[in-house]
Order: structure tokens, then C-alpha cells, then sequence
């Protein structure tokens, strides 16, 4: 029977008493194997040869019944392809074997590098929001903060510069922007005009000592005093709003420093915290890699073909092969 060996190298069946296994190495070393004289018998009557500058091995079988020796030599050579099948189907299901004990294995791993990048991140308040860190998120709206203090603070300033400005060189201050908005200083300054208006009337009728026209300028100088006391009110409230401006600004200016050394320190956390993803991601690549290799290899668990296949099975001789 002739059976095609597509190796480089086929396997050769020795019938001598000397058997070839081999080492871890791969390299064939001999010893001695005591067999049953059946055995050596059957094995003396067996032959396996290569045939020359092929792949391919003949085997044949010396008997007196020439169906047996038929029999035989067809059963040696199933035998060895089965035992390709046999060999194939143990070795990938050990790979199978392996490949789930350290998915198991990487599971855990993966797990506990997910678990111990959020534990990383609670502990150092590294948030997210919309793809942006929150201290970044909190950074930005603090310097936009800064400019609209400084705003505030540059218009409060001008305001009560130039109020202080007309007051001096005019040595009132009426006729001050916000005072001449204000309400009260409208109804006043009514005030002021009727009474001023009474005491012309009054004027032209009584002398200067006349009662009617003392009270009338007793009324206007009391208008005169409640305009320009309530005007030095808006003028202080002015100076006040100007100050509460400038503490705005500067604690503005101090939460913009605070969160600069908050972002340095994030910084550094975020660095870390990207040395922890990489690992997790590693470790994920890898799972996933082993995960579909394991599902190739159970997929190929019924698949197997042997190396050698049979070209010519071996049939009942009609004559001896010798007498």
C-alpha cells in the first residue's frame, strides 16, 4: 500500500528491535524496548519503505493467506492516518485549553486595570464633560470671568473719575451723568425749582423780613441742601460700586491663580492616568486577540486533515511474492 507523505521529512516505521521517539528538542534518541515475541514476529513481516526521490512510503505485509496480508497492510496504514486525526484533534484542543486559561486569566487583569483607572480618577477629580476635562472646562469659565471683572471694574472707574472730575471743577455735583438720571434727583430738583419760583413771587409783594418771603427761603434752602445731599450720595455710592468692583477683580484674579496650579497638578494626574489607560487598553487588545483566536481554534476542532493520505490501497495479491 502506498501512502503520499506531503512532510519534508515522512516518518519511517521500524521493525528492529530498536525504537525512535522523540525528545523535547525534537531530536530522535533510541532505546530499548522489550517486546513480545508475537510482536516480533509481526514486526519482521511487516515493511515500510520509502520510495526512492518521492514522498511517497510503501507499505506491505508478509503472509500465507494473501487476503490477511492485504487486510494487514491496509489496517497499518488507517491506523497511522488516524492517528494524525487523533494527534491534530489533542493538540487543538490542548491550544483551546490553554488559550481559555489565560483568557481567564487577561479577564481578570483587564478587569482590575478598569477598575483601578476609575478608582484614579475619583480619588483625583478627573471628570469629563463633552471630550474636555472639567478643571479645563473650570479654567476657561474662570478667564472669561477675569475679563468681565476687569470690565466691570475699568467702567465703575470711569464713572466715578469723571463724577469726582466735574464735581471739582464745577464745585457741584448736580450736574453729575448719573445724578441727572436719577429719579429722586429729578423730583428734587423740581422741588427746588418751585420753591424757587415761590420765593420770586413772594419777592416782588414783601419786603425781605416779611415773614411769607423769610419762610420761602427757608424752603428753598432746604431744597437746595436735601438735592446736594442726596447728589453726594450717588456720588458715594459711585466710590463704593468702584471698590466693590476692584475686590471683585482681585478675587477673580486669585481663583484664576488657584486654578492654574490646580491645572499643573491635573496635568501631571492626567499623564498618569494615560500610562494607566494604554495598560487597560493593551490588556484589552490582547483579550480580544485571544478571544478570536480561541473561537478559531473550536471552530477548526472538526476540520482536520491528516498528512499523509493513501494513493493506492493494497489488494489481495494473485501470486506469492516469493516462495
Amino acid at each position: 500500500r502506498h501512502v503520499m507523505q506531503p512532510n519534508d521529512k515522512p516518518e519511517r516505521l521500524s521493525a528492529s528491535g530498536t525504537a525512535l521517539s522523540l525528545s523535547k528538542q525534537g531530536r530522535a534518541r533510541p532505546h530499548t524496548v522489550q517486546r513480545d515475541p508475537v510482536v516480533e514476529r509481526f514486526l519482521g513481516n511487516l515493511r515500510v519503505e520509502r520510495v526512492l526521490n518521492s514522498l511517497t512510503i510503501r507499505v506491505s505485509f508478509l503472509s500465507r493467506d494473501p487476503a490477511k496480508a492485504a487486510r494487514i497492510a491496509n489496517a497499518i496504514v488507517d491506523v497511522y492516518i488516524e492517528s494524525q486525526y487523533e494527534e491534530k484533534r489533542n493538540a487543538t484542543g490542548i491550544a483551546a485549553n490553554l488559550i481559555e486559561k489565560r483568557l481567564v486569566g487577561l479577564r481578570k487583569k483587564l478587569a482590575a486595570s478598569e477598575r483601578k483607572i476609575e478608582r484614579f480618577k475619583t480619588a483625583n477629580g478627573i471628570y469629563a464633560s463633552s471630550g474636555q476635562a472639567l478643571i479645563d472646562r473650570r479654567l476657561t469659565s474662570q478667564m472669561e470671568a477675569l475679563v468681565r471683572a476687569k470690565n466691570h471694574t475699568a467702567n465703575a472707574r470711569s464713572r466715578y473719575v469723571k463724577a469726582k472730575q466735574l464735581t471739582t471743577e464745577t464745585g457741584s455735583n448736580t450736574d453729575i451723568p448719573e445724578v441727572l438720571q436719577s429719579g429722586t434727583i429729578r423730583l428734587l430738583r423740581t422741588g427746588l425749582a418751585n420753591a424757587l419760583r415761590n420765593h420770586a413771587e413772594l419777592a416782588t409783594r414783601y419786603g425781605p423780613r416779611h415773614p411769607r418771603l423769610r419762610s420761602a427761603r427757608a424752603d428753598v434752602a432746604k431744597a437746595r441742601a436735601v438735592l446736594k445731599e442726596e447728589s453726594q450720595k450717588i456720588l458715594k455710592t459711585l466710590k463704593i460700586e468702584y471698590q466693590v468692583a476692584l475686590d471683585r477683580e482681585r478675587q477673580s484674579r486669585q481663583q484664576l491663580e488657584d486654578l492654574k496650579s490646580k491645572v499643573s497638578t491635573a496635568k501631571s494626574h492626567r499623564w498618569a492616568l494615560l500610562q494607566l489607560q494604554r495598560e487597560a487598553k493593551a490588556n484589552h487588545q490582547l483579550y480580544v486577540t485571544l478571544l478570536s483566536r480561541k473561537k478559531q481554534t473550536e471552530q477548526t476542532l472538526g476540520m482536520h486533515f491528516a498528512d499523509a493520505k493513501v494513493i493506492t490501497p493494497a489488494v489481495t495479491p494473485l501470486k506469492a511474492s516469493h516462495p
